[in-house]
């Protein structure tokens, strides 16, 4: 797909979308730490999580390895950021259209939370992950800067208290 048949196809599905060259895309160890806080409580209890997901290097490469970067964003009215559950389910929600857009593009998901597929992650049990293929990690767990790739793609980005915006990529 061209670049502005696959905008396209992700306004359709609902998003706010940008592409750039995947090799843009900024990676910084520093954002590994957002995970090492667990304050999604999901460090070493999910597969697609930090430690087990891989390295910042390993994660960084596996994003420059593709060739064009698909930037998603949603945004949810939300009464605070004190609401747990309006925004575990808006990030849920988004990840389910990405992974609903991606059954057509197959490229690499870079999710706005941890992978759900499945809840609880079966690591949690000592079980195999039953979808090694299709999980995938969020943007801290890749080390993303969000702040600068939104700036890199034209992408809006700013804090607001009255609304939640939920970025995700695609990598093909």
């Amino acid at each position: 797909m061209q670049n502005n048949e696959l905008l396209e196809f992700a306004r359709n599905a609902g998003f706010e979308a940008a592409v750039l060259p995947a090799s843009k895309v900024p990676a910084d160890g520093k954002f590994r730490a957002f995970c090492e806080e667990n304050r999604c409580g999901q460090y070493n209890a999910n597969y697609s999580c930090p430690p087990t997901c891989g390295t910042v290097e390993e994660m960084a490469a596996k994003i420059y390895a593709g060739k064009t970067a698909l930037v998603l964003r949603t945004q949810w009215p939300i009464d605070s950021y004190e609401d747990a559950k309006t925004i575990k389910d808006a990030k849920l929600s988004h990840n389910r259209a990405m992974l609903r857009l991606n059954e057509t593009l197959h490229g690499l998901c870079v999710g706005g939370s941890c992978c759900c597929l499945c809840s609880p992650c079966r690591m949690r049990a000592g079980e195999d992950c039953l979808y090694p293929d299709l999980r995938f990690s969020c943007m801290s767990a890749y080390c993303v800067d969000v702040a600068e790739l939104c700036k890199r793609c034209g992408m809006d980005f700013r804090w607001d208290t009255k609304k939640l915006s939920v970025y995700s990529m695609i990598v093909l």
